[in-house]
């Protein structure tokens, strides 16, 4: 039986704009999927010990953003 969760959206605002995403957090690890202007964007890592999973997601996402 998996232990995943069900896909939660968040948004990020910056640089005047809301940039919408959903992750997934299974416990090993986070997911991040972003519809980019350039298209849909998945990104993945590594569950960090005490961080949040939605705080880990908005970092991501961040970073997706800048590139």
């Amino acid at each position: 039986m998996s232990s995943a969760c069900a896909p939660t959206k968040f948004s990020v605002h910056k640089d005047g704009k809301y940039h919408d995403a959903t992750y997934i957090a299974d416990g090993e690890s986070v997911a991040v999927i972003y519809w980019a202007p350039q298209g849909v964007v998945r990104l993945q890592v590594p569950s960090e010990g005490s961080t949040p999973p939605e705080e880990t997601a908005r970092e991501l996402l961040s970073q997706m953003i800048r590139h």
